[in-house]
Formats: structure tokens, C-alpha cells, sequence
């Protein structure tokens, strides 16, 4: 069923209703995981920048 077959007048069947909700939760799921894999990988970066922050500061240069 695509859109212009909706502009047509013609229903889409209960099965196909059934297909693209359950395609639109599996996609909704998808970028939920993957939602979570991008904060982890904020939090990791936020990490290493820190631990390079840490370092910069440890150098002997900035010893006093």
C-alpha cells in the first residue's frame, strides 16, 4: 500500500496496517539502540578528553 493508492481511495487491509506498525516499531527500536550507542560513545569521548585534560595539566611544564 502506498500513499497514492491511499489518495485513490483505496483502504489498506488490516494485514498491511498490521505490517507497517509493526515495521515502524521495529524501526522505532533501531533507533532507540542505536540512540544509546551514540551516548555511550558521548560519554567515552567525554572520558578521553578528560583523561587528555588530566594529562595536559600533570605535564612538567605546568608543574610550578
Amino acid at each position: 500500500m502506498t500513499n497514492l493508492d491511499i489518495l485513490l481511495g483505496h483502504s489498506p487491509s488490516l494485514e498491511q496496517l498490521q505490517d507497517s506498525s509493526d515495521a515502524l516499531e521495529n524501526r522505532i527500536i533501531v533507533l532507540e539502540e542505536e540512540r544509546i550507542l551514540i551516548r555511550v560513545r558521548l560519554i567515552d569521548a567525554r572520558r578521553e578528553r578528560l583523561d587528555i585534560q588530566r594529562a595536559i595539566v600533570a605535564h612538567p611544564c605546568y608543574q610550578r
